[in-house]
């Protein structure tokens, strides 16, 4: 009888442990799912680089953003954007304000997943003068005519 006693007290045991371990299993993490942020990439213009006051904007995001959740602001002045479905991304495009002139300016993204977490990010872009020449043909074309006494120095020089 004491076989029978301790072969059943070692099944119990056995059952309750499996048991256990098959409820704890279903805990209040098992519901949760994993928020994606977006992501951003490809950005026109490229960071760093000198841009008209006006200019074009762009950028990709990961298709987990929700369309209507996207912001963008250039030095913390509101862009207008359009949102483009591509079916596993979405391009964004907005256009500079045309304030913004002769400055840096920080183009910050913040975009809100379809499950509600976020991400933020952007890039830093050179705002030129409205009325700076962008090429070295355009300087030369923007520069005062001589005075006479320029032009006769020149012409004593060639």
């Amino acid at each position: 009888m004491t076989k029978n006693t301790n072969m059943l007290s070692i099944l119990l045991f056995l059952f309750s442990a499996l048991f256990a371990e098959t409820a704890f299993s279903y805990g209040a993490d098992s519901d949760l799912v994993e928020c994606k942020k977006p992501k951003f990439r490809k950005f026109i213009p490229a960071d760093k680089s000198e841009v008209a006051p006006g200019s074009e904007l762009s950028f990709h995001v990961t298709h987990v953003a929700d369309p209507h959740k996207i912001e963008l602001k250039a030095k913390k002045i509101p862009v207008e954007v359009t949102v483009e479905d591509r079916n596993v991304f979405y391009i964004v495009r907005g256009k500079l304000p045309d304030s913004l002139q002769g400055t840096y300016a920080r183009i910050s993204i913040k975009a809100t997943a379809k499950l509600g977490c976020s991400a933020r990010g952007g890039w830093l872009l050179k705002i030129s003068d409205a009325g700076a020449p962008k090429t070295k043909e355009e300087a030369e074309k923007k520069t005062p005519e001589k005075t006479g006494v320029e032009a006769a120095v020149k012409k004593v020089d060639e």
